[in-house]
């Protein structure tokens, strides 16, 4: 029961040393390769199923770099540990910092690159134990995010507004004018702005539950200006044309189905957002265009 998979571990060794040396420059072992590797196997004991392909893919990535297949890199470890001199103790904690250097390179995001760090990092202490350690520090970008901020200039703003239809107008108008958190203005319902839309008080006054402060700060409350109250009406009464029966209780940012009304969700309104944003910028460049010739 032993023999077979030290078998198939020398074979899928023998075959990388193969290729690597008739193809230095070959990415190497497959996934299904390194699976075969009983130091792999070990390791995998402690993935859990949801996150074993994104291991898998991010130690295949590591042998690539590194040139080195799996029994490689824990025999190399395993010499590290054991060499009385500290200085000779720093080969694989090295080539892990050059492969986190290595993917930013790449351009991998923070996210992606903490992962795989962790992963290989993993994959050495499930091996050797705790003696096996690669003590390096957390990659020092895990929290950042590379996303870009989506707030629009006002340039970029008002572009959106010329290109938008009543409803899209209002939403956009809605949070750029309350500074509400989208999860915020999502949960309001016409019953929350009704009372002071009728008293016509301008600006606007809206009292609401900030989700992430409720604990703390509790009620909050923000102003819409006066001409969000002027497209407010405007849109309200739209709903009522079309046939929409709108009560207290009704969304204030409504999504429209087979089914009837329901509240606008977070993934409608950025889906939204983005469209308008294309939509504008379409715009733009054929003004552009216009204007060349």
């Amino acid at each position: 029961m032993v023999e077979e998979p030290r078998a198939s571990r020398k074979a899928a060794l023998k075959a990388w040393q193969t290729r690597r040396e008739k193809q230095p420059s070959a990415l190497g072992l497959g996934v299904s390769e390194l699976e075969s590797f009983l130091e792999v196997q070990t390791w995998l004991k402690t993935v859990s199923p949801s996150t074993r392909a994104g291991y898998l893919s991010a130690l295949k990535k590591f042998c690539d770099f590194s040139r080195k297949a799996p029994t490689q890199l824990i025999l190399e470890r395993d010499r590290e540990i054991k060499n009385p001199d500290p200085n000779s103790r720093t080969g694989i904690r090295d080539l892990v910092l050059d492969f986190r250097e290595y993917l930013e390179k790449e351009g991998y995001v923070p996210k992606s690159i903490n992962a795989s760090d962790g992963a290989i990092r993993g994959f050495f202490t499930s091996v050797l134990g705790r003696a096996g350690m690669v003590n390096v520090k957390n990659y020092r970008n895990r929290q950042v995010s590379t996303k870009k901020d989506l707030v629009p200039t006002l340039d970029e703003l008002k572009r959106m507004l010329d290109v938008c239809n009543l409803e899209e107008k209002f939403r956009i108008i809605f949070l750029a004018q309350t500074g509400m958190r989208i999860s915020d203005a999502l949960r309001l319902k016409v019953g929350d702005i009704q009372r002071e839309l009728e008293l016509g008080t301008v600006p606007l006054a809206i009292t609401y539950l900030a989700e992430k402060e409720k604990e703390t700060v509790g009620e909050s409350i923000t102003f819409l200006a006066s001409d969000g109250v002027e497209l407010l009406q405007r849109y309200l009464e739209w709903r009522k044309h079309i046939g929409e029966k709108t009560t207290s209780e009704s969304p204030l940012l409504a999504s429209r189905t087979k089914r009837g009304t329901k509240p606008l969700s977070q993934q409608k309104f950025n889906k939204m957002l983005k469209n308008v944003a294309v939509k504008a910028e379409s715009n733009l460049a054929k003004h552009e265009k216009k204007v060349r010739k």
